[in-house]
């Protein structure tokens, strides 16, 4: 139980971050577009 929670914890922590960092990548390559 204990490691299963702490991988399922790991996924949850890179999600968080990942959400804001592919925001950011999305954003430039929409800029691209309209530039």
């Amino acid at each position: 139980m204990s490691p299963d929670e702490r991988p399922d914890e790991t996924e949850e922590v890179l999600t968080t971050p990942a959400t804001p960092g592919a925001e950011a990548l999305p954003t430039e390559a929409d800029d691209e577009d309209e530039s």
